[in-house]
């Protein structure tokens, strides 16, 4: 049993006078004269200084020595805070049943007294009290007092309450961000003296990730964060991959401070993903202890810079080759015209043919283009002339860009020859023209036939004009094909025949194999 001291004060609630106080009922008995006092005086200047109050309790009459810190918490008057019941009726409502609940089983026996709650101001604010305290037995070995220390927690617990708020939103921002956000810890810490190869290799042995968003999983093709934790540098940057390791040298010659960093890596799948990289080390004394990061999946702007990069060089190309194109038309037109009128007409007409391919290729994205729509495209401002009739057949066939230009041009060529001299001159004429694949050589070839009829007697021409030559050198030098022209007393037929671009295969037809289409009347 502890005994009283003189060394404090406190209030008796019998004679209003002047009683030792807690902190000298908590004087081991040992101590006796000046140690007792020196003791006391020791405790209660500690307990001054961490702004502890101090209390006992009699069990048997309810009486309460607390002073004047304890007090001050409870907000006493100097006539209040005799009776335990007094404290028990400064306890919050909503905590009054957990308060009781640690008070019985202190005196059971079964716990010290540890319990936090909350106090009921005067304005209905609540401050948040802690109470720490043991049991003291009689001789009997019955409890009779608990005694012990108070402390007004409310500021502690705001600032838990608010490192916890602030922990929760850092959290919720970290998953619901789209950006990857990763944290990646090395044990042993890394030494940053080291050569930047043998940083590297450590990096690998000894880097894991310890924390990441889902958003950072996914970037990596996995479910969720759980997947990418555990997980070592090499799963995302194979160390056998030069340009991984160049990657990481980057890093560390930076001094582990980085910002919008490019790197290509692969995924869980093997895909080649891009991503921009900003990132910062924690190194104390020269030990790098963990790496933060936080990147962004630009793998859809890289795409469409790499596309962008190839349109351009494609359209220089093709610009080029039409350029190409036309200063033929032009060198070869102008040789070969009698008057400046009629080369005009014949530039023009090659130039318009010229362009009407070009809409055609540029509606399927210069993938290719459908032969019906080459071949009507061709003939289009000739199918309602004078009551003339034009005619389609041959399967759904598709041509490479060069193949569809070029075979424009051939098929312009004879229209404006078919025009002038030909079956398109008359009013009956007609012109019929059909394609079909043959299959029986080393690759498929595409076989097309012009025939006219209905026009005026054809003789054979005094001498080779530009257009027929021009027919030639296009299939012969352009396709690696040949074409012959024959001038038949009832019309002209032309025969083209050329190997097909393998990676543009027959498209499958819709109905039957081979289809005919008639222009006119």
């Amino acid at each position: 049993m502890r005994r009283l001291s003189d060394a404090g004060t406190a209030h008796s609630p019998q004679s209003g006078q002047a009683v030792a106080s807690p902190v000298s009922i908590m004087a081991p008995v040992s101590q006796t004269g000046t140690d007792a006092d020196e003791g006391s005086a020791s405790r209660a200047a500690a307990l001054e200084t961490a702004g502890l109050g101090t209390f006992a309790w009699n069990l048997l009459t309810d009486e309460l020595l607390i002073d004047e810190r304890g007090r001050e918490i409870f907000g006493f008057g100097p006539s209040e805070g005799a009776w335990a019941r007094e404290l028990f009726g400064r306890v919050h409502p909503d905590d009054l049943a957990q308060v009781r609940e640690a008070v019985q089983s202190c005196t059971e026996g079964l716990s010290r007294l540890d319990v936090s709650f909350r106090l009921r101001g005067d304005k209905g604010t609540a401050r948040i009290v802690t109470v720490i305290g043991g049991a003291g037995h009689g001789s009997d070995g019955r409890v009779e007092s608990i005694a012990g220390v108070l402390v007004d927690s409310t500021q502690t617990r705001r600032i838990g309450a608010a490192s916890a708020d602030s922990e929760e939103r850092y959290r919720s921002f970290i998953a619901h961000s789209s950006e990857g956000i990763w944290l990646m810890e090395f044990d042993p810490p890394l030494d940053t003296s080291l050569p930047v190869e043998e940083q590297i290799d450590r990096a690998y042995r000894d880097g894991c990730f310890v924390d990441c968003n889902d958003a950072m999983a996914r970037m990596y093709g996995l479910a969720r964060a759980e997947d990418l934790i555990g997980r070592t540098l090499d799963f995302p940057l194979p160390a056998s991959d030069p340009s991984a390791r160049a990657y990481l040298e980057g890093i560390i010659r930076a001094g582990y401070a980085v910002t919008d960093v490019e790197s290509a890596e692969r995924d869980a799948a093997g895909n080649l993903k891009h991503f921009a990289n900003s990132m910062i080390g924690v190194v104390e004394n020269g030990w790098l202890k963990r790496l933060w990061g936080i990147q962004r999946d630009i793998t859809d702007r890289k795409q469409a810079e790499e596309q962008r990069t190839l349109l351009i060089h494609e359209l220089n190309h093709r610009v080029k080759n039409t350029l190409a194109t036309v200063q033929s038309i032009a060198s070869q037109t102008l040789r070969n015209a009698r008057t400046m009128q009629e080369a005009k007409e014949a530039v023009e007409d090659r130039l318009i043919a010229l362009a009407r391919a070009h809409d055609v290729l540029t509606q399927e994205s210069w993938e290719g283009a459908e032969i019906r729509e080459i071949v009507a495209q061709a003939l289009a401002p000739y199918a309602n002339r004078d009551g003339c009739r034009l005619e389609m057949s041959g399967p759904p066939l598709r041509l490479s860009p060069r193949m569809a230009l070029s075979l424009s041009m051939a098929l312009q060529e004879l229209a404006t020859n078919a025009v002038k001299y030909g079956a398109l001159s008359r009013a009956r004429g007609r012109v019929d023209v059909a394609w079909s694949v043959r299959e029986n050589g080393p690759s498929p070839r595409l076989s097309l036939h012009w025939e006219e009829s209905g026009g005026p007697p054809v003789g054979q021409p005094t001498y080779r004009g530009f257009g027929s030559r021009l027919i030639e050198r296009i299939l012969a030098r352009e396709l690696n094909g040949q074409a012959r022209i024959e001038f038949r007393p009832s019309g002209v037929v032309c025969t083209m025949d050329a190997p097909l671009a393998r990676e543009l295969p027959p498209l499958e037809p819709s109905g039957s194999s081979h289809s005919r289409e008639t222009h006119g009347s």
